[in-house]
């Protein structure tokens, strides 16, 4: 006998009741409330064990409404998506889904290729995506959007970008990449 949570899981668009979610109101979601709050895909993909679904879920966004959405929104939504493959294990699906991403950035577009450098196990390229990284200048109005940053989210931004996120995937590197990603790899590392 099939339980009502896995009858609601399954209606809902996931297999796991754990991982079940309401599939019409989340697609229906503005972008911002979707991307940007802990009632959109994080909500589910930041469930371990959740990656896979938070990944479709995504995916099934961006196809939605892929017409109403910026090339910077698609590319941020993208990068989301890449990430929760990535910490699922789906590694050549997550490289694919990085590589799609049109960064407007050099910060951003660093940040990427390390990224793609971790998860392709390569060491000298995660190094010269760092050293890329590390080398940018602050733009001049940085510091007035980090304040502006720190109101709405309540962190600090610092220069360059993901430069944290990049030393601990080099600090890291023979850990996955959800220890890599979270800065947890064992102390061996």
């Amino acid at each position: 006998m099939v339980g009502v949570a896995a009858l609601l899981a399954l209606s809902l668009g996931t297999s796991s009741p754990a991982c079940a979610y309401d599939r019409p109101t989340m697609l229906r979601m503005s972008v911002d409330a979707f991307d940007q709050t802990d009632n959109g895909w994080r909500r589910i993909g930041e469930r371990k064990g959740c990656e896979k679904a938070g990944a479709a879920l995504i995916a099934a966004y961006v196809t939605r409404h892929r017409s109403g959405l910026s090339s910077a929104q698609r590319d941020q939504l993208a990068w989301h998506h890449g990430q929760l493959l990535a910490l699922a294990g789906e590694t050549h699906q997550a490289i694919s889904v990085f590589r799609g991403i049109r960064d407007s950035e050099p910060a951003q577009y660093w940040y990427r290729e390390a990224t793609i450098a971790f998860l392709r196990r390569d060491k000298p390229a995660l190094l010269r995506a760092r050293a890329g990284l590390v080398s940018l200048p602050k733009p001049a109005d940085f510091d007035a959007m980090a304040t502006l940053f720190r109101k709405r989210f309540g962190q600090e931004l610092t220069w360059p970008t993901n430069l944290d996120t990049v030393n601990d995937l080099v600090r890291c590197f023979d850990a996955g990449y959800r220890f890599a990603y979270s800065g947890t790899c064992p102390r061996s590392h």
